[in-house]
C-alpha cells in the first residue's frame, strides 16, 4: 500500500478544514472511523475511495498513490461535490488492453514486467473480472507509460 496515503488524506482534509465526519459524508461513507483508520494507516483504501478522494480534492490519483510525491506538496485544488461513480472494472480493463496492445506487448510480456502477476491475472483485469491492487495500478501505469489517472479516472 502507498505508505503516505493516510498522511496525504489528512493533509487535504485539514487544508480544507473538514472534520472526519464531513469528509466521510462527502466520500459517501457512513462512518468517520474509516477515515480515521485510513489517516492512521490502519485501513487500506479501495481504488474507488482513492478516485473519489482525488476528484473531491481536485488532485491526481498519482499524487495520492505515489510515495515519491511528498505529503507537504499535496494541496487541494478545490473541494467539490462529487458523484464519482468509482472505478469501472470493464473500462479499466479495456484501457489496460488498449495500452498494452499499442505497446506491442502480450499479456505474458506485460505480466513478466510486472513481477509476480501472471498472465491469468492480467487477463482477468483486461476482462474486467478483477480490479488490480493499489500497488499493481502504480506498476501498470509505470510499465504502460501513463499516469494512474489515465487508468482510473474516466474522461469527462
Amino acid at each position: 500500500m502507498p505508505a503516505h496515503f493516510g498522511a496525504k488524506l489528512r493533509q487535504l482534509r485539514e487544508d480544507q478544514r473538514l472534520t472526519l465526519q464531513e469528509l466521510a459524508h462527502r466520500l459517501g461513507l457512513t462512518s468517520r472511523s474509516h477515515i480515521a483508520n485510513l489517516e492512521s494507516g490502519r485501513d487500506r483504501p479501495s481504488l474507488d475511495l482513492v478516485v473519489r478522494a482525488a476528484v473531491l480534492f481536485g488532485v491526481t490519483t498519482d499524487s495520492l498513490l505515489r510515495d515519491t510525491v511528498p505529503v507537504m506538496d499535496i494541496h487541494a485544488a478545490s473541494v467539490r461535490d462529487i458523484s464519482a461513480p468509482g472505478v469501472d472494472a470493464a473500462r479499466l480493463g479495456q484501457q489496460v488492453r488498449t495500452l498494452r496492445q499499442e505497446r506491442g506487448l502480450t499479456q505474458t510480456a506485460l505480466a513478466q514486467q510486472l513481477g509476480p502477476a501472471g498472465q491469468s491475472g492480467i487477463a482477468k483485469i483486461e476482462r474486467g473480472e478483477k480490479l488490480p491492487s493499489l500497488e499493481r495500478i502504480v506498476q501498470l501505469a509505470d510499465v504502460l507509460g501513463v499516469s494512474c489517472d489515465a487508468l482510473l479516472v474516466p474522461l469527462p
